[in-house]
């Protein structure tokens, strides 16, 4: 009798314990999910993630794990995670290019070509070429981007970082005027585009997904 009570208590008890893992495995598993990758964000004194547009901001949230940190943070604590430049101004580009240093971005960059980190900044966050005004310094400075493009440095289109879903029945101009240059948006099979949003959607290079 002892031993049947016994081993009925340890049923009991174990069948109590699978309850409970059911239990948690249950309340886990809806915000469970891979885990993101790590991002981290070079601010300057001149620009941080806050000048990123709302839609920029979003999707790197949404897709990263954001770390925001000084170009002088970052050489310190040194690491291997991707790195996203909010600004690389034309005289970090000829140092970095020249591998002269002399400031912590430019250093920073150098030490990512050194040790094969991925390094990127978004299309938008550079100045354009077109505003220097010599010629011939636009071309020198033309020649330090491509260098160094192929030294590492990935630049990339904000558009390819934003792909948004909306359950609008209607698509108008002002919902396409919201996304970046080159943005994907999923609608619904039965969603109407109207002519003003087509003409952005053509004008912006907008990739329209229905489903």
């Amino acid at each position: 009798m002892i031993n049947e009570e016994l081993e009925r208590r340890i049923r009991k008890a174990i069948d109590e314990e699978l309850k409970l893992s059911r239990g948690r495995v249950v309340k886990e598993s809806p915000g469970a999910g891979p885990p993101k990758e790590r991002l981290m964000i070079v601010e300057t004194r001149n620009k941080g993630f806050k000048d990123f547009k709302a839609g920029i901001q979003e999707t790197l949230n949404e897709k990263f794990e954001c770390c925001r940190i000084s170009a002088e943070e970052a050489l310190r604590k040194g690491g291997r995670d991707t790195m996203l430049l909010t600004e690389l101004p034309f005289e970090v580009q000829a140092r970095a290019a020249l591998g002269t240093g002399g400031d912590d971005l430019s250093m920073l960059v150098q030490k990512a070509f050194k040790n094969g980190i991925d390094i990127c900044i978004l299309k938008d966050s550079l100045e354009p070429l077109e505003s220097i005004a010599s010629f011939g310094y636009r071309k020198l400075f033309t020649a330090y981007r491509r260098q160094l493009q192929e030294y590492g440095l990935r630049i990339v289109d904000p558009g390819q970082l934003v792909h948004k879903r909306t359950g609008k029945k209607v698509l108008v101009a002002a919902d396409i005027e919201k996304l970046p240059k080159g943005a994907s948006i999923d609608v619904q099979q039965g969603c109407v585009i109207s002519y003003s949003a087509k003409e952005a959607i053509r004008e912006r290079k907008i990739n329209i997904i229905r489903h």
